[in-house]
């Protein structure tokens, strides 16, 4: 999604600078053992945050959030380093945690977009009831106006794992309808069929999506998929190739271009 992009946002910047060390941090060179990790204290603020996004680029979260804890002992109430141990929870797949911490981030900045963007990301995939109310609150704020596709696809995505798929169908149509360019609209669109077994409406619609973007990888993808359901093995495998040429990291393209014969 548009809000999890960049690690740390701008936004997340702004509340990252001006905290005052504690005496733990006065005492420069001195390493400290915080949930059985070794910090080194005399490193500055912004090359911990570089660190800390290095841990979690190599999935090393247990480090990167011995290291948050430590930011945090200085500024208990910073949103952004509370954001950024949220998100390495989330990463860690810790979801109730890193709410409470999405939570707590919100409620100290007294706004935080990115913040609310993950809470409700949260809320939809574990299909809470507040999903709804949640997004409409977003929706309502004038600062949401440009992420209001975003918002739309929470409701989307909740409505599907509900099972409600005539309201996820239609809020997936209304979001292209107003942003034709929001391709995973027709993905999740496309996948209401495809789990449906209705393979050749789905197709249509991940179709739909290459051409709005004949660049798009995920579309070429599911378009291999649904093919193979429709047993026209060789429409699968050059889309499947079409995928992985466009998206090398797309693991499961190569894994079906293997099971088709396509590649050793």
């Amino acid at each position: 999604m548009n809000w999890r992009n960049i690690f740390i946002p701008l936004f997340v910047l702004m509340y990252s600078c001006g905290s005052k060390p504690n005496n733990q941090q006065k005492e420069a060179g001195k390493d400290l053992v915080i949930n059985n990790f070794s910090i080194d204290s005399s490193m500055s603020d912004s090359a911990r945050l570089i660190k800390i996004e290095t841990l979690i680029e190599k999935e090393q979260y247990n480090e990167a959030i011995s290291h948050i804890d430590y930011l945090l002992n200085s500024n208990p109430d910073n949103p952004a380093w509370l954001f950024i141990k949220a998100d390495a929870l989330e990463r860690k797949r810790d979801t109730i945690s890193a709410l409470s911490f999405y939570l707590k981030a919100d409620s100290v900045a007294g706004k935080f977009p990115q913040a609310r963007m993950a809470i409700l990301n949260i809320y939809a995939e574990t299909q809470n009831p507040q999903t709804l109310p949640y997004s409409k609150l977003l929706l309502d704020d004038p600062a949401s106006e440009k992420i209001q596709s975003d918002i739309l696809m929470m409701q989307g995505i909740y409505y599907s794992k509900t099972g409600k798929w005539n309201m996820a169908e239609a809020i997936y149509s209304k979001i292209i309808k107003q942003n034709y360019t929001f391709l995973q609209a027709y993905i999740e669109k496309g996948l209401l069929y495809y789990d449906r077994q209705d393979y050749k409406k789905a197709l249509d619609i991940f179709a739909l999506s290459t051409e709005v973007k004949n660049d798009f990888a995920d579309g070429y993808f599911w378009m291999g998929k649904t093919y193979h359901k429709l047993n026209q093995k060789e429409m699968a495998i050059l889309n499947f190739k079409k995928s992985l040429a466009l998206d090398p990291s797309i693991q499961e393209a190569r894994e079906e271009l293997k099971t088709l014969g396509a590649i050793q």
